[in-house]
């Protein structure tokens, strides 16, 4: 039989229980898969928050990298003595260096939070199975929870329905048109025929003395019951986190992806920059080449008919 199929008797209850305060052994391993899952999930989720602030200040460093060395790269590129774009080199390496590595360490957070959000979603699908399990097992102790309370609440009664025998035996043989109701009212038993509050109500119950009790807080200084509580408090927390968790999704609005420009290569733009250093040099040889023009004389315009 399938564990979706599976049903609890109450004579399982009561044998797989010998007391209302224990959890089955299979509800404790249901309990510990549960608990195991949503901790998993919660690292996940903090180490999320600490990739996305990460994330942040690597594309703030990866920009300030991007333009330190267009700043370089420019300078150098404009350059035109030699001398001084040796002294360049060194830094446009280094600026590069940083650049490289900014880029890298954004990529490798970038790839960490596609990989934390995988993981996220794998351990959802894992906890919908525990879940279904947890709540299969927590049918089931409920069940036996109530099995094992009902046998203890009809062996209390029985004492009370004998006595509650004798009192309707009693209206026999006393006389005076005593009845049931009447007998009940003379013991102290609330009536619920004369619109008195019922031994029972919600919450609420008579004491000896006819005023009420609040099972809701009274139940504390009961031995038996605050050691159910006791047994329960974990259960009820492990309820709370379920109905609490949600599904993995994705941050809105999406973290800002820095998009790394693209760089060419270190001889490239060496082989750039010399290009336009010589041609700079063969415009300027040109300029001083080329024949220039003699200036007017003032004298030879004098008596010409414009």
């Amino acid at each position: 039989m399938g564990i979706l199929n599976r049903q609890v008797k109450p004579d399982r209850a009561v044998e797989t229980m010998t007391s209302s305060v224990d959890l089955p052994a299979e509800m404790r391993a249901a309990m510990a898969a549960v608990t195991g899952t949503l901790d998993a999930r919660r690292a996940v989720d903090d180490a999320i928050a600490r990739n996305l602030a990460e994330q942040s200040t690597a594309a703030a460093e990866l920009e300030q990298a991007s333009a330190a060395l267009t700043e370089l790269d420019l300078a150098a590129a404009l350059e035109t003595d030699l001398a001084v774009l040796k002294t360049l080199e060194p830094k446009v390496d280094a600026a590069r260096r940083a650049h490289d590595e900014a880029a890298q360490k954004v990529a490798r957070i970038a790839r960490l939070r596609v990989a934390l959000a995988e993981k996220a979603r794998e351990i959802d699908g894992r906890l919908a199975g525990d879940r279904t399990l947890f709540q299969i097992e927590a049918q089931a102790y409920g069940q036996q929870l109530i099995a094992v309370l009902g046998t203890e609440l009809r062996e209390a009664a029985k004492p009370l329905l004998a006595v509650l025998l004798k009192l309707h035996a009693a209206t026999y043989g006393l006389g005076s048109g005593r009845s049931m109701v009447g007998l009940l009212e003379e013991v102290r038993l609330p009536s619920a025929v004369w619109g008195e509050q019922p031994l029972i109500a919600g919450s609420r119950s008579v004491g000896d003395d006819g005023t009420p009790i609040d099972l809701a807080q009274a139940w504390q200084d009961a031995p038996e019951a605050a050691a159910l509580a006791g047994a329960m408090q974990s259960y009820a927390e492990l309820r709370r986190r379920l109905a609490a968790h949600q599904d993995y999704r994705e941050p809105t609005p999406p973290p800002r992806v820095h998009e790394q420009p693209t760089y060419q290569s270190k001889d490239s733009i060496e082989r750039a920059r010399r290009t336009e250093i010589e041609n700079e040099r063969r415009r300027a040889a040109a300029e001083a080449a080329r024949p220039k023009a003699q200036p007017n004389s003032w004298t030879g315009n004098i008596g010409s008919v414009g």
